[in-house]
């Protein structure tokens, strides 16, 4: 696993370096950092979810914790719409719908996992 975030990062790192030396070379570059100290918790914040998720994956599966990051960023999103709203951009009916099914896949996720840690736990018992 650590190989391919290895190669996500390098890739990433030379599409960027890439598109910035072809600004340069059109002329197109301003470089100006915003202002906003808020901004700049994305990198951060992201290195910490790459590091949870990777101490995660093993206890959860690979299945699981995809379902569960997509339909906590779905459920986080469809929150900050309603409770910070921007001008234009209104929640439809839809975009709940499809949150309440992801929230749904999550949890049918848990369902065989915790069936057969019972019965494991019955096995135990029984012995």
């Amino acid at each position: 696993m650590l190989v391919s975030i290895t190669w996500n990062f390098i890739v990433g790192f030379c599409v960027l370096g890439a598109a910035l030396a072809i600004r340069i070379a059109l002329g197109h570059v301003t470089i100006q950092l915003p202002d906003t100290w808020w901004m700049y918790l994305g990198g951060p914040l992201g290195l910490l979810s790459i590091g949870l998720m990777a101490i995660l994956v093993r206890g959860l599966g690979l299945l699981m914790l995809g379902v569960a990051s997509t339909a906590g960023q779905l459920l986080g999103s469809v929150l900050i719409d309603e409770l910070i709203p921007s001008l234009g951009n209104t929640v439809y009916l839809v975009t709940i719908i499809g949150t309440l099914f992801a929230l749904v896949g999550a949890i049918v996720t848990t369902i065989p996992e915790y069936r057969a840690s019972k019965m494991a736990q019955r096995m135990e018992v029984s012995e």
